[in-house]
């Protein structure tokens, strides 16, 4: 039996359809009955908006998120082996990147299963290409730690790595603790590095800055509870 494919399919991340979105992409959705998603209401939400014709009822959707990686990952991509094909869907932006997925991706590998990137939006690569910092050489590092002391020790550790490599090093915040993060960022690091703030990346709202450290003790910006990327260079 012939073995069905593992697509990576990217959700919109401000909603925006026609701007982030291929029509390869929108086509593909009405071709495809198994979904691993890690919240199916915002996916057969992403779905709907995205022209999905096929009856809800003829869909499969298996929920999968870090909480639940204990489950047997072979059960998400059986789908696969029986001959049908399966799209892994983030909440939003691209799959694997600063969300879960990167197991089932290396388990459809171990299984011979095909996997297929589609083309999408990535809030993490758009800001990188956005902010003018080292493009050639970086690394995203997720959430950083939420306590003072192992912050301080951590941004003290990316500031060593862009020193010493040149390496932009980005990272990501909970929306409710963005202008928190911030404060510490202006507290902690050196003056000279440059920060980027990337709000909002494909929405309307979209604002990106890259400023020096010492350049944005001066302004007072509130970026409140919204999705941020932050970057950090020279």
């Amino acid at each position: 039996m012939q073995k069905g494919k593992l697509f990576l399919m990217p959700v919109t991340i401000g909603g925006n359809l026609n701007y982030s979105v291929p029509q390869a992409n929108l086509e593909l959705i009405n071709k495809i009955d198994y979904y691993i998603v890690e919240s199916v209401k915002s996916a057969i939400s992403f779905l709907k908006t995205s022209g999905l014709k096929k009856p809800l009822n003829s869909l499969h959707f298996f929920e999968y998120s870090k909480k639940r990686q204990e489950s047997n990952l072979n059960d998400y991509i059986k789908p696969a082996l029986e001959g049908n094909d399966i799209a892994l869907m983030s909440e939003s932006g691209m799959p694997c990147i600063g969300d879960p997925g990167e197991e089932i991706v290396s388990a459809a590998h171990k299984n011979g299963i095909k996997v297929i990137p589609l083309i999408g939006p990535s809030s993490i690569l758009l800001s990188l290409v956005a902010s003018g910092l080292n493009a050639e050489s970086f690394a995203f590092n997720g959430y950083l730690p939420i306590g003072r002391n192992p912050r301080y020790k951590k941004l003290k550790e990316l500031e060593k790595k862009i020193f010493s490599d040149n390496q932009t090093q980005i990272f990501i915040e909970a929306p409710q603790r963005n202008d928190k993060l911030v404060s510490e960022i202006l507290s902690i690091c050196t003056e000279s590095l440059m920060l980027c703030v990337a709000k909002d990346i494909t929405m309307n709202d979209e604002q990106i800055e890259t400023k020096r450290i010492s350049s944005w003790k001066k302004s007072k910006m509130i970026w409140g509870k919204n999705p941020v990327i932050f970057l950090l260079g020279k």
